[in-house]
């Protein structure tokens, strides 16, 4: 998600530059965009925020998974969350995934 690839091709036109993340050979890190972004306090903290926000609600909400998947029982789930939870490559055209 942070390297704007799992978006649909369509889609990533709008979020050109939300890429906070790039590919080094190596691993990844931090795009220089973002890096410029976290020099400014407020919004690192609000950044911080949200992160928090975040693994609290994720913590609530999906910390008891289903046997061995990334899946909690009786959660709804998008298509596109259940492309990530499945580790795709990349999300999948709603039109493509029938039935």
């Amino acid at each position: 998600m942070l390297t704007n690839r799992f978006t649909l091709y369509g889609q990533r036109k709008g979020f050109a530059h939300a890429v906070f993340t790039v590919c080094d050979g190596d691993g990844f890190k931090v795009s220089n965009e973002f890096s410029e972004a976290l020099t400014d306090e407020y919004f690192r903290k609000e950044l911080l925020e949200v992160i928090e926000f975040g693994l609290s609600r994720n913590q609530r909400t999906y910390a008891k998974l289903y046997s061995d998947t990334n899946f909690v029982l009786y959660e709804k789930y998008t298509l596109e969350d259940v492309c990530r939870l499945l580790n795709w490559e990349e999300n999948a055209v709603p039109l493509n995934v029938g039935g």
